[in-house]
């Protein structure tokens, strides 16, 4: 990802940074003139983050229980700058983050399905709860 600004969404009103996937960006022009964010944190930015989708929901503690099959993979892979990982007795793994509860985090999460189980916050194993039975009820 590559955090600045677009154009079309400045155009529209939206001042703030945004998270733009390198891959799908064709054209770019560095107009630093144009786009002086002095007091710019990344590190601040990204703590509000889960990858691409930037909510501006409420920052939580996240922990997601992921399978041993799972685990070294979770473990060795950096997904949030404030990741922490608790391996448990079973060869599974505590993931932990703390992050607002947006559509990216539960797309990730339910993008391991079985092997993945939110322990908290409620809201978004609710949230992963309802996208995942949407999924299903689609596709069967």
């Amino acid at each position: 990802y590559l955090v600045g600004e677009s154009h079309s969404s400045m155009q529209a009103g939206y001042r703030n940074p945004v998270s733009l996937r390198l891959d799908q960006i064709t054209k770019f022009t560095l107009q630093q003139d144009k786009f002086k964010k002095t007091n710019f944190d990344y590190k601040t930015y990204a703590h509000k983050n889960f990858g691409l989708f930037n909510c501006g929901a409420e920052v939580k503690t996240v922990k997601v229980l992921f399978s041993k099959e799972k685990a070294q993979f979770i473990k060795r892979t950096k997904r949030h700058n404030t990741q922490k990982t608790t391996e448990q007795k079973d060869g599974s793994l505590i993931w932990e983050i703390t992050a607002p509860v947006c559509e990216g985090l539960i797309h990730w999460i339910t993008s391991y399905g079985p092997h993945a189980k939110v322990l908290e916050p409620k809201e978004l194993r609710k949230g992963v709860s309802t996208w995942a039975k949407g999924s299903l009820k689609n596709n069967t």
